[in-house]
């Protein structure tokens, strides 16, 4: 997901919320969170790999 990262922390929780509502017990979540600043000029997607189909919404155009 890519967007503003309290929104997508709120998905997050939802998603949890949603398991426990289906009958879950424990939820296990992993979050990887990649942030960088405006000086950024390259991200992790398009230094070693190039621009893939799996990756190319995170580069900006």
């Amino acid at each position: 997901m890519k967007g503003e990262l309290n929104e997508l922390l709120e998905i997050v929780k939802q998603a949890q919320q949603a398991c426990y509502d289906a009958g879950a017990l424990e939820v296990i979540t992993n979050i990887k969170i990649h942030s960088k600043t405006e000086a950024a000029t390259d991200t992790f997607c398009t230094y070693d790999r190039g621009v893939t189909k799996a990756n190319y919404m995170f580069v900006d155009k």
